[in-house]
């Protein structure tokens, strides 16, 4: 008949056991399938704790509402990552019993002795880890397709080598599952069976390996935002990026620098720490130029201004603290076709911040998704074609998702009834389509009298659309996020901002102060930290 005698013992020590063969029930997957569930769980809280809870936790804590609308993701998106990291830690388990028991065999100096018990059944239920890993990382491949790639592919070298490898690994785990069946494995000889586990085996922790690092290459060196974990505005402030209240927009005037200076040291004593001093420059062209454009018709970008601030124009005007002060550029521009930015991305990224008004949706979309300049405020103008009521909700959602920051001018308000009208219904459009997330509001002073106290500024944020604490957080903490996260676009993990450095006392007593730039910022904030 073909079937293989195997000698149980005598009948009353075995006879029990042999009843009981046909009863069994998934014996070997009972410690896959705990293992499996236990992973999934810890990863499904982790992931919905940093990423559901703890923003909300964020948002009660400036006076925000509970936003529910982002756990519509949970059954999705999280589910399919929580798939993905538990197929990757079950592949791992699958793999590193046999590197155990091979360095356990070598410390013993021979093969012929029994493993611990715990290694034993481990080294026994590989198969089912495995298959458990194929299953898990099937369904992650395909949720992903859904989730992933129903936005769109970037040209970016990272997401075409991360989706490379986990098709690899599918193609891998796929031919491993295979050859593990009975039938298959019966018809391979030994050597066949040998290469099959092993090269293709390690190849698939490999691929595993190379698919994890190279999908979350931009997330491996940025702090987690989770409440053990220090948050963009906590980080700023232990770094000493953005101090104080700020005022991110106090403009360039180029024919008059002293009223620059003037203007700059009454902000200072007007109880403000971190300014940024801004230059404005507008791409003229339209979408419907048709012409086109000679070498000299395109806006000149310069350099970052310099100011030079003494200890006595300080003292002077009661300055006591060390102020911090960032160069900033803001490009107005409608056509997302024009040459413009790549021409003089160079000269942009030499300063601090950067700031696009966008004066059409073509031109905001491309703000939100071009990689020529990262970005770091979306400076919404009143009376242009850019209004927020022509944007739509999820387009300035998008912008909130990459950690770009709105900004809201209360100097326009000064000038008269008309701007002042346009410039409250653009920040109550601004709280209507994103509840004013990641809105910070600034002067666009020209002159010292533009200029009003912090405190005046968090009233009038009341008729901007904010509540009493969302105010204050415009001039604090959403203000110092966006100086920390222009700092880590622009230095990666070194973190650091433009800051005022004391220079040495001279020979006649007096100091001077030296305004530096990133580099020279590095060094102090390295010193300072140490």
């Amino acid at each position: 008949m073909g079937l293989d005698a195997v000698d149980l013992g005598t009948l009353h020590a075995s006879a029990r056991h042999i009843e009981g063969i046909p009863l069994a029930f998934f014996t070997t997957w009972k410690i896959p399938a705990i293992v499996a569930t236990l992973a999934f769980l810890f990863f499904f809280l982790v992931t919905l704790f940093h990423n559901q809870i703890c923003p909300n936790i964020d948002r009660l804590g400036i006076g925000k509402d509970w936003n529910w609308q982002q756990f519509v993701t949970v059954p999705l998106n999280n589910t399919q990552s929580c798939l993905g990291n538990t197929a990757c830690l079950l592949l791992i388990a699958c793999y590193f019993p046999g590197i155990i028991a091979a360095y356990l065999q070598l410390w013993r100096g021979t093969k012929y002795s029994d493993f611990p018990v715990w290694l034993d059944v481990w080294l026994k239920v590989r198969k089912e880890i495995g298959l458990s890993a194929l299953l898990l990382g099937s369904t992650h491949g395909c949720l992903a397709i859904f989730t992933k790639m129903s936005y769109g592919m970037e040209n970016e070298w990272w997401q075409q080598v991360y989706v490379l490898c986990g098709g690899l690994l599918e193609m891998v785990l796929i031919v491993l599952g295979i050859s593990s069946l009975p039938s298959i494995s019966t018809t391979l000889t030994w050597r066949e069976f040998t290469v099959l586990q092993r090269y293709l085996g390690w190849s698939s922790v490999v691929l595993v390996t190379a698919h994890m690092v190279v999908a979350n290459i931009h997330y491996l060196l940025m702090p987690l935002k989770c409440v053990v974990i220090p948050s963009a505005a906590q980080m700023s402030t232990i770094m000493k990026l953005g101090q104080g209240y700020c005022d991110l927009n106090i403009a360039v005037n180029t024919s008059d620098i002293t009223t620059l200076k003037t203007t700059v040291l009454k902000a200072l004593s007007m109880g403000y720490q971190t300014v940024a001093i801004n230059t404005e420059i507008t791409d003229n062209t339209t979408p419907d130029t048709k012409k086109k454009k000679k070498k000299g018709d395109y806006p000149c970008v310069p350099p970052p201004p310099k100011l030079t601030l003494t200890s006595a124009d300080l003292r002077k005007h009661n300055v006591t603290r060390d102020p911090v002060i960032l160069t900033r550029i803001t490009v107005t521009y409608s056509d997302p076709g024009s040459p413009f930015l790549s021409k003089y991305r160079d000269l942009i990224k030499l300063y601090d911040l950067i700031a696009f008004t966008p004066t059409t949706e073509a031109a905001l979309k491309q703000t939100v998704s071009q990689t020529l300049v990262e970005v770091d405020l979306i400076s919404l103008s009143i009376g242009r074609e850019g209004d927020t009521a022509r944007f739509s909700r999820k387009l300035l959602h998008s912008a909130i998702e990459k950690d770009i920051y709105y900004e809201v001018c209360y100097g326009p308000c000064i000038f008269g009834s008309g701007a002042r009208q346009q410039t409250i219904t653009l920040a109550h459009s601004l709280h209507r389509k994103i509840r004013s997330a990641n809105v910070i509001v600034s002067s666009r002073a020209r002159t010292p009298d533009h200029l009003r106290p912090p405190y005046d500024v968090m009233n009038l944020g009341r008729f901007l659309g904010l509540t009493e604490a969302g105010a204050k957080e415009a001039l604090v903490s959403m203000s110092h996020c966006v100086v920390y996260c222009a700092a880590v676009r622009r230095k990666g993990r070194s973190k650091c901002l433009a800051t005022v450095t004391i220079l040495k006392e001279k020979e006649d007593g007096k100091r001077n102060v030296k305004f530096d730039g990133l580099e020279s910022a590095a060094k102090y904030l390295k010193v300072d930290n140490e």
